[in-house]
């Protein structure tokens, strides 16, 4: 019964404490919003991954031209729909995050005049 009273205050303490981290981590996110500080583009780094693994085929035909053949092989053998959904995903993801930095800008510069 002592051992149940000390883990029950144990746990709960944690959970206070984890309920605290996470307002705190919320209105320091909140305020770098404000601040204009926050980085909305976090996906940085996949997309730099997305577009190497386009790059990466014209790249390696200079040095493995053998091995990127046999690969250009193989995606020839995926299905239609397969190939054409992943271009629209990859596209749709490029697309939104290029045309949303584009329109910032237009609205900003409307918005000055």
């Amino acid at each position: 019964m002592i051992f149940a009273a000390l883990a029950g205050k144990a746990i709960s303490a944690f959970f206070a404490h984890r309920r605290e981290k996470a307002k705190a981590e919320q209105q320091q996110y909140l305020a770098e919003l404000k601040a204009g500080l926050h980085d909305p583009n976090k996906l940085r780094p996949l997309k730099w991954a997305s577009f190497t693994l386009f790059t990466a085929p014209m790249i390696g035909m200079y040095f493995w031209p053998e091995n990127v053949t046999l690969f250009m092989e193989n995606l020839d053998a995926l299905p239609d729909w397969y190939l054409q959904q992943y271009l629209l995903i990859t596209g749709s993801i490029w697309g939104v995050a290029v045309g949303k930095d584009v329109l910032e800008g237009i609205i900003r510069a409307v918005k000055k005049r």
